[in-house]
C-alpha cells in the first residue's frame, strides 16, 4: 500500500453504503464500495492526496466528491473522478488496475445513460412546472427591487408537521405527507419550499406523462433512494374513472414505502377534502370498498390546510408584507384571512367569471358540469363548445356572432391578475407535436365553486348528448353512472353502450344493473349476452361479490356464484362472507346463512356487526336473531352494541325499561343486550362513541321503543350532521317539525335530505304526494340513485299504477316528466324526448 495509506493510522468509522434500486448506478457503487472495503477503508483526505501525487490521472475530486462517489445514490458527475477513486483505491486493494478502471468508465456511462425517475433537486427553478399558482401581478415600488416569482412565504401550522416528516427522510427514513385542502390554499406552495430545502443529492419525480398514474405505474420500480414523489392533486393518482388502475397505484406505493432497503423515499401529496374523504371513508357493512388499497395508503397521512391564516400567521405576515406589494395587496384585500386563495387571484376570477358574457358564462359553467358528472381535468374544445349551447336561451343563441366560440375562448383563458384564466389551454410540451383536438383545463378555484354552487345537476339535453360524442373514453362509464343516479336512464344507456364498446367491464355490468332495476330482464339478458357470452367465474365476478351476486341472481345463476364465493370466502374475504350468507337466504337456507354468520363470529367488531345486520331482516326466527345477536356481542363495540341492543329491543318487543332474562354462563357482551333502551340512549350521549348517521339510524328510526328520543333531539338539533338531526327528529315522531326543519335547510342541497323530507309526506293522492315527488326530483338532481325507486313506489302507492312502471323502466327526462318509452337499441343515439 502506498505512502499515506499506511496500516498503522488511525481509521474513522467506515463509511456507509449507498442504498440503490437496481442497474448500472447500483453496479457502479456496488464496485467502487467493494474497492473501499478492499483497500481497507482508507479515509477521504488519504484518497484525496493519493489522486493529488498522481500527474497521470485527470480527475481532482474533493474530500466531499469522494465521499459522494462512495456513499451518494447518484452517479458522480464527472467520469474522471470515478476513475480517479477507482484508480488510487484499486492500487491499495491489489486489484487488476487497467480492469478495475475499464468497468468504473462503462458502469459510469451505462448509469448516466440511464438515471433514475425525477431530476436533481439543484436544477429545479421553476415552481409552476410543478403546478404552484401563478401569484397576482403587483408593480415594485421604484425603491424596491425586482420581486421574485413566488410572493414571500409565510410558514403555517402545516409546515411545522411537514417540516417533521421531511427531517424523517433525510434522516433516512420513507416518510409521506398529503397535504389535504380547498382549492388555492397553499397546498402546493408548502410542498415547493419544503423539497428546494432538501440536500442536494436528492431528486423530484412528477409522474405525469403519457398519464399520471400510467409513468407512476410503469417507473416506479426504477425509482432511486433520496427521490421525492411528487403527487400534487393526488386523486389523479388514486381515484381513477376505472378504480382498478388507482388501487394498482396505491398498492404499488405501499409496497415501496415497505421496502426498507430502497429508503430513503418522500412522499408528498396534495388533495381536496372531498376526493380526501371519498378515497378514505369506510364503506357501510356490507358494501363495496373500490379504495381499499388507497385508504391504508392514506391512513394517517393527512395534513389539513386551513383555508384561512390564523392570527398569528397574518402577524407574520404583515412583517413580510414590507419587502413584498404582493402580499401586502393581500393583506389589504382579502377577506376573513383567506391570504393564500387572494395570491392567487381567485377573488378575481370569481368577478371575472360572474360578469362575463353570457356564452362565456355557458362555456364555463359547461366545462363545471362535465367535471362535476365525472370527466378528467383536460377536456376538448369541441366537448366544451357543443356543451355549452345548452346553457343559452334560444334569444342568446341567436345574437352570438359566427365566431362567437374563438372570442369566448380568448376571453376564458385571458390571465387575470397575472394567474390563470377561467380556462388554461393544454399545450403540448416542447419538442413534441401537437396532435387531438385542441384542449382546455378548468381553473381550480373555479372548479370548486362549481362543485358548491351546480351540485343538484340535471344538466341539459345538449351537455348529454355532447359528452356521449366527445367525452374521453375512460370517463363515459363515470358519465353513464351520472345519468343512472339521476334518473336519465336513456342517457345512461347511451354513454354505458359507448364505453362498453370500448371494452369497459364496468360499463357491461352497470348497464346490466340498470336494465334489471327498471324490470326489462329480456333486455338485460341481450346486452350481456352480447358482450359476455358466458358468466364465468372469470370476467364480472372478480370485480365485486355483492354486484355479481345481485346479478346472478336475478339471472339465475345462483349456483355459479356461491361456488366462487366459497373460493373468496376461504380467503377472509368480508364481503364474500356476507353476500354468501345472503344468497343462502335468498335460497330458503335461513338456518345454514345464520350459521355461516356466527361461525365468522371471531371477525373485528365492526366487521361481525357488518355480517350481523347484512341478513337481518331476512331471519324470520326471533331465536335464530338472538343467536346471531350473541355471536356479534362477544366481540362488537359500544357502537355494535348499542345498535344491537336497539335492534333486539324492537324485534321482541320488550317494553321501554324492561331487560331480558340472561344466562349466567354467557359472555360479558350479553349485559349490554340486556340494557334496556333508555340506558343504551344514555352510552350515546357520554363519550363512548360518537352519533352518527349509521348510528341513529339503527338506534331512533329502526327501533320503535326509544324513549329517549326527545331527550336526543337537543343535542341532536345542534349538531352539523343534517341527516342525523332529520332522522332524530323523525323518529320523534314529530314529523311536521322534522318536515318545516328539512325545508329550512334546503340551502345545502344535500340529495339525502330532499329524499328523507320526500318519506315524511303523506302518500296519498293529491298536493301531498305532488310535494313528495318533487323532493324526489330534487334528491335525483343531486344524485340521488335511489330517488327515482322511491319515486316510483310513491306513485303506486297513490293508485299510480302505470305512471309508476313507465317512471321504473325509462327514467326521466330533462323536464323532469316522466320519459317516453325508449328501446335498448334506440339509447345508443341521443334524441330528444
Amino acid at each position: 500500500m502506498e505512502e499515506g495509506a499506511s496500516m498503522g493510522r488511525r481509521r474513522p468509522r467506515v463509511l456507509e453504503r449507498a442504498a440503490v434500486g437496481h442497474g448500472p448506478l447500483r453496479d457502479l457503487k456496488d464496485l467502487l464500495y467493494e474497492l473501499y472495503l478492499a483497500a481497507q477503508a482508507p479515509t477521504l483526505d488519504d484518497i484525496v492526496a493519493a489522486v493529488e501525487r498522481d500527474d497521470e490521472l485527470s480527475g481532482a475530486p474533493s474530500r466531499d466528491t469522494v465521499r459522494r462517489c462512495l456513499t451518494a445514490p447518484e452517479v458522480p458527475p464527472l467520469q474522471a473522478d470515478a476513475v480517479a477513486v477507482a484508480t488510487v483505491l484499486a492500487r491499495w486493494a491489489a486489484w487488476d488496475t487497467p480492469d478495475t478502471v475499464q468497468r468504473v468508465r462503462q458502469l459510469w456511462i451505462a448509469a448516466r445513460m440511464e438515471q433514475p425517475p425525477g431530476q436533481s433537486i439543484t436544477s429545479l427553478t421553476d415552481p409552476f412546472a410543478l403546478e404552484v399558482h401563478r401569484a397576482i401581478v403587483i408593480e415594485p415600488a421604484e425603491d424596491q427591487p425586482t420581486l421574485s416569482a413566488l410572493p414571500a412565504y409565510v410558514p403555517r401550522a402545516h409546515d411545522r408537521r411537514l417540516a417533521d416528516i421531511v427531517a424523517d427522510a433525510v434522516a433516512g427514513n420513507h416518510a409521506c405527507a398529503m397535504l389535504v385542502g380547498g382549492s388555492s390554499t397553499g397546498k402546493t406552495r408548502a410542498c415547493w419550499e419544503t423539497v428546494i430545502a432538501l440536500p442536494s443529492h436528492w431528486r423530484l419525480w412528477h409522474p405525469i406523462d403519457p398519464g399520471r398514474p400510467e409513468e407512476l405505474l410503469h417507473e416506479l420500480p426504477r425509482l432511486a433512494p433520496h427521490t421525492v414523489i411528487w403527487l400534487n392533486d393526488a386523486h389523479h393518482y388514486l381515484l381513477t374513472p376505472s378504480d382498478l388502475k388507482g388501487e394498482q397505484v396505491a398498492a404499488k406505493l405501499r409496497r415501496l414505502l415497505r421496502t426498507p432497503e430502497r429508503a430513503p423515499v418522500l412522499m408528498l401529496g396534495t388533495m381536496w377534502p372531498e376526493y380526501w374523504a371519498a378515497l378514505t371513508n369506510q364503506p357501510a357493512p356490507g358494501q363495496a370498498d373500490p379504495h381499499a388499497q388507497a385508504r391504508e395508503l392514506l391512513l394517517g397521512l393527512g395534513i389539513p390546510v386551513a383555508s384561512a391564516f390564523a392570527p398569528h400567521d397574518l402577524t407574520y405576515a404583515r412583517g413580510e408584507a414590507l419587502r413584498d406589494p404582493r402580499l401586502a395587496h393581500a393583506l389589504e384585500h382579502a377577506e376573513h384571512g383567506r391570504i393564500a386563495q387572494y395570491l392567487a387571484a381567485a377573488p378575481a376570477l370569481l368577478e371575472r367569471y360572474s360578469t362575463a358574457p353570457d356564452e362565456v358564462r355557458a362555456l364555463v359553467e359547461a366545462a363545471m358540469d362535465v367535471r362535476l358528472l365525472g370527466h378528467g381535468p383536460v377536456m376538448s374544445e369541441r366537448l366544451l363548445a357543443e356543451a355549452a349551447v345548452g346553457g343559452l336561451t334560444d334569444q342568446q343563441w341567436d345574437l352570438l356572432s359566427e365566431d362567437w366560440l374563438d372570442n369566448a375562448l380568448n376571453y376564458a383563458v385571458h390571465p387575470v391578475r397575472g394567474a390563470q384564466g377561467l380556462l388554461a389551454r393544454v399545450r403540448a410540451k416542447p419538442g413534441r407535436a401537437e396532435s387531438g383536438p385542441v384542449r382546455y383545463r378548468l381553473a381550480d378555484f373555479i372548479e370548486q365553486h362549481g362543485r358548491r354552487a351546480r351540485r343538484n345537476l340535471r344538466g341539459s339535453r345538449e351537455l348529454w348528448e355532447a359528452v356521449s360524442l366527445h367525452a374521453e373514453p375512460e370517463s363515459l362509464s363515470v358519465f353513464g353512472e351520472s345519468a343512472h343516479h339521476r334518473g336519465l336512464l336513456r342517457q345512461a344507456m347511451t354513454a354505458y353502450a359507448a364505453s362498453a364498446d370500448v371494452g369497459s367491464i364496468r360499463a357491461v355490468l352497470r348497464g346490466t344493473y340498470l336494465l334489471l332495476e327498471a324490470g326489462r330482464h329480456t333486455e338485460a339478458e341481450t346486452w350481456l349476452g352480447e358482450r359476455l357470452p358466458t358468466l364465468g367465474t372469470g370476467g364480472l365476478l372478480p370485480l365485486n361479490p355483492q354486484q355479481a351476486a345481485w346479478l346472478a341472481r336475478d339471472l339465475q345463476r345462483q349456483a355459479d356464484v356461491l361456488q366462487w364465493l366459497d373460493v373468496r370466502a376461504g380467503r377472509a374475504d368480508l364481503l364474500a362472507l356476507v353476500v354468501e350468507a345472503h344468497l343462502m337466504t335468498l335460497s330458503g337456507h335461513v338456518a345454514q346463512a345464520s350459521e355461516w354468520m356466527i361461525s365468522y363470529a371471531s371477525l373485528p367488531a365492526r366487521q361481525a356487526l357488518g355480517v350481523g345486520l347484512g341478513t337481518w331482516q331476512q331471519l324470520s326466527d326471533t331465536a335464530d336473531k338472538l343467536d346471531l345477536l350473541r355471536a356479534g356481542a362477544r366481540v362488537a363495540d359500544a357502537h355494535a352494541l348499542a345498535a344491537l341492543t336497539a335492534l333486539a329491543l324492537a324485534e321482541v318487543g320488550l317494553p321501554d325499561r324492561t331487560s331480558p332474562p340472561l344466562p349466567a354462563e354467557e359472555p360479558h357482551g350479553l349485559d349490554v343486550l340486556g340494557q334496556s333502551a333508555n340506558v343504551a340512549a344514555d352510552r350515546c350521549r357520554t363519550s363512548t362513541w360518537t352519533p352518527t348517521p349509521a348510528g341513529f339510524r339503527h338506534l331512533l328510526v329502526d327501533s320503535a321503543v326509544w324513549g329517549a328520543a326527545g331527550a336526543l333531539l337537543t343535542t341532536a338539533a345542534t349538531s352539523e350532521d343534517v341527516i342525523s338531526t332529520g332522522r332524530t327528529l323523525q323518529a320523534a315522531a314529530q314529523v311536521l317539525e322534522c318536515a318545516a326543519w328539512l325545508q329550512r335547510r334546503t340551502d345545502i342541497a344535500d340529495p339525502d335530505i330532499a329524499r328523507h323530507a320526500a318519506a315524511l309526506l303523506e302518500p296519498s293522492p293529491g298536493p301531498g304526494a305532488e310535494s313528495a315527488l318533487e323532493w324526489l326530483r330534487r334528491a335525483a338532481d343531486g344524485g340521488d340513485a335511489l330517488a327515482l325507486r322511491y319515486a316510483a313506489r310513491l306513485l303506486a302507492a297513490v293508485g299510480r299504477g302505470p305512471e309508476a312502471e313507465r317512471l321504473k323502466r325509462f327514467g326521466w327526462d330533462f323536464s323532469e316528466r316522466i320519459a317516453s318509452a325508449w328501446s335498448l337499441e334506440s339509447a345508443r343515439v341521443l334524441q330528444g324526448s
